[in-house]
């Protein structure tokens, strides 16, 4: 083995202290060379980090600004939308949460819209709903029914917040009084005769129930725009219609022709009257004639008679009575 071939090649190596020196110096160095490289990074990354906030600050500060802006822009909304105008013809119901507050009258108000809400009914306007039906009457006959209501609102409070959907119960009110009253009359009655008497029962029968319902409204006015029998039966009820036309023709015939029989029974009737009322008087004065002439018979027997009584005592003296003595006779 060599000299230098030991295995502590520290002690047997002339130049190996030297060597070791400079190792160490090289690590020295290269620490200190991470040193200043970690801390110009460190420098570097805090440099960073300041003018990364310095940004965030800024962008913080611009974030603020657009939350206050639009905020504020929030509230100004809020505020002018809370403003609102009630018409001279309308009524106005505040609510809260769904409960009635107050009824608002016309002019230009403001409400918090956040809490209370607000809605407009027209309380002078006529409004009016067209039904239409196909109704059964007491006779078991079908008739076509076009319906007009004519009503308004006079409590703006019930017809809103006391019935959730009250077009719909006036409907549903509506179609039960129509088929209730068509149903108890006859279908002559309803296609024919007058209409007023149904159109009545039919009003009273509504405003009755409107009011036990609380809807609100009062009704104004009901016709019937249409009252017809189905196609289905259109033909039927044309026969029957010409039917009664042909009977009722008939029937001004017949009486016609009775009035003329009667007027000629009464003409004959006064004929007869007065030819038995001549034939009367003639019979009488006849038989006045004839109880005249006899009279003047009896009288001319009577004075011939006393004639010759008076001649056969002409030589008696004595006053005679003729009278007495044709009373005698």
């Amino acid at each position: 083995m060599t000299w230098n071939e030991s295995e502590d090649e520290s002690g047997l190596n002339p130049w190996g202290e030297k060597k070791n020196k400079l190792q160490v110096l090289k690590k020295i160095n290269q620490k200190i060379k991470n040193i200043f490289y970690n801390s110009k990074r460190f420098f570097i990354f805090l440099k960073k980090k300041i003018i990364h906030y310095k940004n965030n600050i800024k962008w913080c500060k611009y974030i603020k600004n657009k939350i206050i802006i639009f905020l504020v822009g929030i509230l100004l909304l809020i505020f002018f939308t809370g403003f609102y105008i009630v018409k001279e013809t309308e009524q106005g119901v505040l609510s809260s949460f769904g409960k009635f507050h107050s009824l608002v009258k016309p002019g230009l108000h403001w409400r918090p819209i956040l809490l209370y809400n607000v809605k407009l009914i027209d309380t002078k306007v006529i409004r009016e709903k067209i039904l239409t039906y196909l109704a059964l009457t007491s006779d078991n006959k079908l008739c076509n029914i076009t319906i007009n209501v004519q009503y308004r609102i006079v409590n703006p409070n019930s017809y809103l917040l006391s019935i959730s959907n009250p077009e719909n119960n006036l409907h549903q009110i509506i179609d039960g009084v129509l088929h209730k009253v068509i149903g108890s009359e006859k279908n002559n009655a309803i296609l024919e005769y007058d209409h007023a008497k149904i159109i009545n029962k039919i009003q009273k029968e509504i405003e009755r129930k409107v009011k036990l319902c609380d809807l609100g409204i009062t009704i104004f006015n009901i016709n019937f725009l249409n009252l017809s029998v189905p196609d289905s039966v259109i033909d039927s009820f044309i026969d029957i219609s010409l039917a009664k036309q042909n009977r009722q023709e008939y029937i001004d015939i017949a009486k016609k022709y009775s009035d003329e029989i009667i007027w000629l029974a009464h003409v004959k009737y006064d004929d007869i009257i007065n030819q038995a009322r001549l034939y009367k008087e003639y019979k009488i004065s006849t038989i006045k004639g004839n109880i005249i002439h006899l009279l003047k018979i009896f009288y001319n027997y009577k004075i011939s008679k006393i004639n010759n009584i008076v001649s056969v005592n002409d030589n008696n003296v004595q006053h005679v009575n003729i009278l007495d003595i044709i009373r005698h006779n």
